[in-house]
């Protein structure tokens, strides 16, 4: 029995080699009926009735639409109802070899390749693997502009403004090469030395062009800057000898208006502390202890306003929130962008101890299902307590850092 499948192996692996197709493993997400089901032209019982997908028959799912899914059945897309789908998660498919792809064409053919700059055709999720039942990790809109860093079957792996993940590649559109700026082998931006400021207070300066590199220290508004060279969505930049990476959407070329006379000596205050911190880091420290208790403490008192709002997966306004949508929408009046995201929050400012928490502090938790990764956030409002969009049953909330959450407890970032 076993020479057999040895050989068997050994054949198809021949056969392969003849014929000129390549197999290789993809993570997709596909499912199975396990009963008829109908699918529908759109996510109503009362649609009309495209194709009948008997049971153990398999299908693509294309998207996670509430109760529904949209799927790819015999190359006709429509919705099926999540309870008669069971998922695959991951599986393998065989490919033909790429000039044999590209004799094929269809509706879902996509003229775009690693490296490409593209537009977004719609809204859509960015995904942490390139299943449709995967982690959200963020959602972005209609035209927004990223970098194809590399293309599986019908997904491909973005860069926007340095946050990465998966997405359908049918999403995408190529961008116009008309408005694609003309590339120029002069380095204009590093001999330039262009002086510019940092647009909102909180802004990381980071070592490599990426979210995930090390925070060097964090800006406050209005610290000036040379911007040494452009790197995609970033710019590399020199701040008091010290040379590393800031998000090109956080510079700005003049210095941002402030009204309140207070407010800017508060930020000229703290832009000097952040200057000397290299030769008197102890006078630091104190103050921006101080400062943060101030300002911190606004943000906790502005967020308890919100306690009783409804949670709506995805939102961001007071009609509804979820964790991150809570904490990015209280933060930005403060003038600080946070990606709808807790995980990429979680990467934001300076690490706290739990011992040292202040009002106004990002606490972080596990995933309540998994008991993994960074899943749920909130702010903390002192005595041991937080504000976040819990569930949809509960809506906004006050909890406390004690039971399970203390249990999932993983850590905490200050923002001020």
């Amino acid at each position: 029995m076993t020479n057999l499948k040895k050989a068997t192996i050994a054949s198809i692996v021949i056969l392969v080699l003849i014929t000129g197709v390549a197999i290789a493993s993809f993570a997709i997400t596909s499912g199975t009926a396990n009963k008829d089901a109908k699918l529908r032209k759109t996510t109503s019982n009362d649609s009309i009735v495209l194709e009948i997908i008997p049971k153990k028959d398999e299908v693509e799912i294309l998207e996670d639409a509430g109760d529904w899914y949209k799927v790819n059945y015999k190359k006709i897309k429509g919705y099926v109802q999540k309870e008669f789908i069971d998922v695959i998660e991951e599986s393998s498919q065989i490919y033909e070899t790429e000039d044999k792809k590209d004799e094929k064409t269809g509706e879902n053919q996509v003229d775009l390749k690693k490296g490409d700059t593209a537009l977004t055709k719609t809204e859509i999720k960015l995904y942490m693997r390139p299943l449709i039942n995967s982690k959200i990790i963020t959602k972005l809109s209609k035209d927004k502009q990223v970098i194809i860093e590399q293309i599986r079957n019908n997904w491909a792996y973005i860069n926007v403004e340095g946050m990465v993940g998966w997405t359908r590649l049918d999403s995408l559109k190529a961008k116009d090469q008309e408005n694609v700026p003309a590339q120029t082998d002069n380095k204009e931006n590093t001999t330039l030395n262009k002086t510019a400021y940092i647009s909102s207070t909180g802004i990381n300066f980071r070592e490599e062009p990426n979210t995930d590199s090390k925070v060097l220290k964090v800006f406050s508004q209005n610290a000036k800057i040379t911007i040494l060279e452009e790197q995609g969505t970033w710019y590399k930049i020199k701040h008091n000898d010290q040379e590393g990476y800031v998000l090109k959407e956080y510079v700005s070329n003049k210095k941002v208006e402030i009204t309140s006379r207070s407010a800017e000596d508060r930020t000229k205050t703290t832009t000097e502390n952040k200057d000397t911190e290299s030769t008197s880091t102890k006078k630091v420290e104190e103050k921006t202890t101080t400062k943060t208790s101030s300002k911190g403490q606004d943000a906790a008192n502005y967020v308890k306003q919100f306690v009783g709002c409804k949670y709506v997966y995805g939102g961001s306004t007071p009609k509804g929130f979820d964790c991150s949508g809570l904490t990015m929408y209280v933060y930005k009046k403060y003038g600080i962008n946070l990606s709808h995201s807790a995980t990429a929050q979680s990467k934001v400012g300076t690490k706290v101890e739990r011992a040292n928490l202040q009002p106004g502090d990002l606490v972080f938790f596990r995933n309540y299902r998994t008991n993994k990764g960074i899943g749920h956030v909130g702010i903390y409002i002192g005595n041991n307590k937080f504000v976040h969009a819990s569930t949809e049953k509960t809506g906004v909330i006050t909890s406390t850092l004690s039971g399970s959450y203390s249990t999932r407890y993983v850590t905490a970032r200050r923002i001020f």
